[in-house]
C-alpha cells in the first residue's frame, strides 16, 4: 500500500532516496505501525518531533499501535521553539 510522507526541518534528511524536497510516497506493507515506519526512515528514538497522521496530533505511546491505511499522510517535524 502507499502513504505518503512529509519530514519538516531538520527531519528531511531522513527522507527517502526516492523522495523530492520535504515529502515521498511510501509504499510499505499493510499493517505496518508507525513505530516501524519511523525505523525504517531510520529516525533516532531519541529525536524529538511532532508526528500528525492525515492532521491529527499522534501520542509517542500511540506509535506501537497504529497502522496507517493506504492513501494516509504523515508530516513529521520539530518542535517549535520560541523566545
Amino acid at each position: 500500500m502507499q502513504i505518503s510522507i512529509k519530514l519538516l526541518g531538520e527531519l528531511h534528511q531522513y527522507l527517502p532516496a526516492n523522495g523530492e524536497f520535504n515529502q515521498s510516497k511510501l509504499n510499505i506493507p499493510t499493517g505496518l505501525t508507525l513505530q516501524k515506519i519511523l525505523s525504517q526512515l531510520k529516525v533516532p528514538d531519541d529525536l524529538d518531533f511532532i508526528l500528525l497522521l492525515n492532521g491529527s496530533l499522534m501520542q509517542e505511546q500511540e506509535y506501537v499501535n497504529i497502522t496507517p491505511k493506504s492513501g494516509d499522510e504523515i508530516i513529521i517535524f520539530p518542535p517549535i521553539k520560541g523566545g
